[in-house]
């Protein structure tokens, strides 16, 4: 029995060192593991220090123009009106309103009995309509157009304008007012309707001031109101607008204008070009094709619009097109700057900015050496353990680009020229061997998807000032909605980036 107990002493004393080890060895892992994410932190830490800022763009798809952008002059079918009499005036249509023939567009009160009648029912029924009623989607553009208009024409004026600039916007809230009132109350449209029945009972102190011709009524003149399609000449390209502002004046004389009326049917686009429009023009004209493509800037909409005349006056080129829309949008514009489309080129839009150069070297297509994910060449060196000597050494590329047979390959601190490579044509049996000749430069980008720089070939298009078209399917080459650093010559090969 004693020898029994003893044994059984000995029997848990190793076990219980046994599993002290096995304890000591669990610690042990867990002080690894522990150790391990502890190391990833401070590595990713350091990492996210080391990285560098970069501005990227998208590359997105885009067309880019090859045209040329020139200055036309709008000539309108404009009816200029006058005043009939002497007195107030009160009108009846806001500012690029559509008018028929014969309908009311002003007011001349000689002794504000209407005056007094349109105030009182304006002041009436002001209250009973909701503000928010009278701002709909037209009448806010056109208080958009109001401002954009004085924008675009701010440069011709001097700084008092800045107040007849102010009052016309102030004008155009009284005309967005006053316009849904004449909608919206059926007071007002009584009063405006029995507007005959006043006139011949003021017949002598009320003169209704009616449409000559349909069209767009504006109350803003510029004084070239008397260009017509027949008395255009090329010195009119040439004349100064002399604005007239805030002529719905409380009282008007004799002969003042009032308003005038465009036809918003037909207008054209008379504007002096280079002799490259010319050309393009008469080539259309020679082809039979009568319409061209321009794009007015303002708006950024494109037209097709008639070619009516292209001719060649004192060694200058000139021309007029003939356009059937968007009189609306240039009612109060005089001159504007327009395109003549040549051609659309497609593709991914790029800044020019973010476009480099790099130097490759030519090979045969052959030449390449291409090891599971990797690419790159062989050169032969010296090896006293080959056979004859001599053994292949691989030099890994980081890219390369195909096109005709020939491969183009970087130079790196390893391939450079002067260095002889070796390749197997096909159908051979010994190694052809070849000296790397001069770099050519071929242009590219550096994509940053993955957090640090790649480069990129792209095959360039069109290019303009600021920006170019790229293929999209250039072998290993930017692709569409990459993020690419915008400023390409501030970034490196792999440099690791945020």
């Amino acid at each position: 029995m004693k020898n029994t107990n003893e044994g059984n002493r000995y029997i848990k004393a190793r076990e219980r060192v046994n599993s002290r080890k096995k304890a000591s060895r669990h610690i042990h892992f867990g002080f690894v593991m522990f150790f391990l994410i502890f190391a990833y932190l401070i590595f990713m830490i350091v990492l996210f220090g080391v990285k560098e800022n970069v501005t990227y763009t998208t590359a997105d798809p885009g067309v880019l123009l090859s045209s040329n952008i020139f200055e036309g002059l709008m000539i309108k079918k404009e009816t200029v009106v006058v005043s009939p009499g002497t007195g107030s005036l009160n009108y009846l249509m806001p500012e690029g309103a559509k008018v028929k023939l014969n309908q009311a567009v002003c007011v001349v009160d000689k002794d504000n009995a209407m005056s007094s009648l349109l105030e009182e029912s304006m002041k009436n029924t002001t209250r009973s309509i909701d503000s928010d009623a009278t701002i709909g989607k037209g009448n806010n553009a056109y208080l958009l157009a109001t401002l954009k208009n004085y924008v675009m024409n701010a440069n011709d004026r001097g700084f008092d304008t800045v107040y007849t600039a102010k009052r016309n916007v102030e004008q155009a809230v009284v005309d967005i007012q006053r316009s849904a009132l004449l909608d919206e109350n059926p007071v007002v449209e009584t009063l405006v309707g029995n507007l005959s029945t006043y006139e011949d009972a003021l017949a002598s102190n009320l003169k209704v001031v009616r449409a000559p011709v349909s069209g767009l009524v504006s109350y803003r003149f510029d004084g070239m109101e008397d260009i017509t399609y027949d008395s255009f000449g090329v010195r009119d390209l040439d004349r100064k607008q002399q604005f007239k502002d805030g002529l719905r004046q409380q009282e008007i004389n004799s002969g003042d204008l009032l308003y005038k009326l465009t036809d918003n049917y037909l207008w054209h686009i008379a504007a002096e070009i280079d002799s490259n429009g010319y050309e393009y023009l008469k080539s259309k004209q020679d082809e039979g094709m009568d319409y061209v493509r321009i794009q007015l800037l303002d708006s950024e909409k494109q037209l097709d619009v008639k070619i009516d005349r292209v001719w060649i006056e004192n060694g200058n080129f000139y021309c007029v097109f003939v356009v059937d829309r968007l009189m609306s949008e240039f009612l109060q514009v005089r001159f504007a700057d327009f395109k003549i489309i040549y051609q659309e080129y497609s593709g991914i839009k790029l800044p020019n900015t973010s476009v480099v150069d790099r130097k490759f070297i030519e090979i045969p297509e052959e030449g390449l050496v291409i090891s599971g994910k990797n690419a790159g060449i062989a050169r032969l060196v010296q090896s006293a353990d080959a056979v004859g000597n001599m053994t292949q050494v691989f030099i890994r590329i980081p890219y390369y680009y195909v096109e005709d047979g020939m491969a183009y390959i970087p130079v790196t601190d390893e391939v450079v020229p002067g260095l002889e490579i070796c390749y197997l044509q096909e159908g051979e049996s010994e190694l052809t061997k070849l000296v790397l000749g001069s770099p050519t430069t071929l242009e590219g980008v550096y994509e940053i998807n993955k957090g640090y720089a790649a480069f990129k070939i792209v095959e360039t298009v069109y290019m303009q000032d600021d920006y170019r078209i790229v293929k999209d399917d250039t072998p290993y080459g930017v692709r569409a909605f990459d993020r690419i650093a915008t400023v390409g010559a501030s970034v490196n090969e792999a440099q690791i980036l945020q």
